[in-house]
């Protein structure tokens, strides 16, 4: 009895060992699962950081560039624009215009008509060869028919580059005024009817006269 209950008392001893062995493998494998999930959180939340950093990054270097950009293109627009002013004044001061008639315009006032007293008023003779009514009307200009019905008299100086616009405004309404007319013209032949002259063949029928075999057999004398 002794010897099987020594024996009965390792098989518990054996048991119990086993399941602290099996609670312990069970523990092991939790916790290299809980430092697998920290450090796959760990290794996310540096590569988010990374990604951030850059896309921070990117948005400064694009915010320095578009601001380079605007500096530049406003300081283009800031050159552009004195070179205007000063092209204009030239043309203004040999128009003869006075300072504040200058001044007027290149601060785009209202430009007093009055003239100055001893002076006549300025007009510009263009040749309507060359200059459309339509343009000067687009561009509300005053003007008159010289009495040479081939010029226009604009009432007050125009500028170089003011000519330049007004003639590429007409150039520009003339040619598509041309092709305009062209595609109309193409469309009117397109439709118009085709005809063929044929000649009316007669109704009245060729009398066949009978052969001179024939005329023989019947009796006839040959003449």
């Amino acid at each position: 009895r002794d010897e099987a209950e020594l024996k009965r008392a390792k098989m518990e001893l054996d048991e119990i060992k086993q399941r602290e062995a099996r609670a312990e493998e069970e523990k092991r494998i939790k916790r290299e699962l809980e430092l697998k999930r920290l450090k796959e959180e760990e290794e996310a939340a540096e590569e988010k950081k990374r990604r951030d950093k850059e896309a921070a990054e990117a948005v400064e270097r694009y915010k320095k560039l578009e601001a380079d950009r605007m500096a530049a293109e406003k300081l283009r627009k800031e050159h552009e624009e004195k070179e205007y002013k000063r092209r204009m004044q030239e043309d203004l001061l040999k128009s003869g215009l006075d300072e504040k008639a200058i001044s007027a315009i290149l601060e785009k006032k209202k430009v007093p008509n009055a003239p100055e007293p001893g002076h006549r008023p300025t007009y510009t003779r263009m040749a309507r060869r060359h200059l459309s009514i339509e343009t000067l009307r687009t561009f509300h200009i005053d003007f008159d028919i010289d009495n040479d019905p081939e010029y226009i008299l604009i009432k007050r100086w125009v500028p170089e580059w003011e000519q330049d616009q007004f003639w590429r405004h007409t150039k520009y309404i003339r040619e598509k005024r041309s092709s305009t007319l062209l595609i109309e013209e193409k469309k009117t032949h397109r439709h118009e009817p085709q005809f063929e002259w044929v000649r009316k063949k007669s109704d009245r029928k060729r009398s066949k006269s009978p052969g001179g075999l024939l005329m023989y057999l019947a009796g006839a004398k040959p003449a």
